[in-house]
């Protein structure tokens, strides 16, 4: 991938990942926001597969979001796409599926993109939600 085509990928995804994280429901996005700045730590020490299913098990208002947004990007709406998944399922269990039974190449490029994608939703989500602290002067 030459340097054009990494700045116009990262571009796609810095835009996919705003839109996403203004869209966070006031309800669950503090949660939300908390969440996702260990995402890509625990990413790269547990795997993409133990994170996904851990988040799935959560069950939680916030957690969901975080799972379908990565099923959205890794499965739909990124250029480059490495992971095939099985058509009528959720999205979530097609994420789950396609993790299961990628190549090894596969799972890494798609382990990649997914600490690359909670690292830009980190950084929006803190800038939008995260706690507002007072200015002393």
């Amino acid at each position: 991938m030459s340097i054009a085509d990494n700045r116009s990928m990262s571009a796609l995804r810095a835009r996919f990942c705003f839109d996403d994280v203004q869209q966070w429901s006031p309800r669950w996005r503090g949660e939300a926001t908390t969440r996702v700045k260990s995402l890509p730590v625990q990413i790269r020490s547990q795997g993409l597969l133990v994170t996904l299913a851990t988040l799935m098990n959560e069950g939680r208002d916030h957690s969901m979001p975080l799972v379908d947004v990565l099923a959205r990007w890794l499965l739909e709406a990124a250029p480059k796409r490495t992971l095939r998944a099985p058509t009528g399922q959720t999205d979530r269990t097609r994420l789950l599926g396609a993790c299961s039974t990628a190549s090894r190449a596969e799972y890494a490029a798609a382990q990649h993109e997914a600490i690359l994608l909670f690292d830009q939703i980190k950084l929006y989500a803190v800038a939008l939600h995260g706690e507002k602290r007072e200015h002393h002067g």
